[in-house]
């Protein structure tokens, strides 16, 4: 599930002044909490809008160590959580409730040809 944001960059400078840089354009993925069950979830992946040397422009994957990456998912969490809550909501109502049984859970044991 992907929702596309703008990262307002901002440089901090001495003395508390900041100074608006850029409009990064971006690509957050969220993905379920696997520990937390259908209760949570996380950003799995930060993509941007540029243009690599001698390509098109194209989204462009942060690895997980980027600063930048931590930024973003940062801004995103702050700035943009009705979004992804939203985007969250929609993922609960479209996937099934429950996982389609195997013969063995179903039936209780494993029937000769079941497997």
């Amino acid at each position: 599930m992907q929702k596309e944001i703008t990262y307002e960059m901002y440089r901090v400078f001495g003395g508390g002044l900041s100074a608006w840089i850029c409009d990064i354009e971006c690509r957050v993925t969220i993905e379920p909490d696997e520990e937390a069950g259908d209760a949570a979830y996380y950003i799995s992946a930060v993509e941007i809008w540029g243009k690599p040397r001698n390509a098109p422009f194209s989204y462009i994957a942060l690895r997980e160590g980027d600063p930048l990456r931590a930024k973003i998912s940062e801004y995103a969490y702050k700035y943009h959580h009705d979004d992804l809550e939203e985007l969250w909501a929609e993922y609960l109502a479209d996937r099934p409730k429950r996982r389609p049984l195997i013969d063995i859970q179903e039936h209780g044991t494993l029937r000769a040809g079941a497997l």
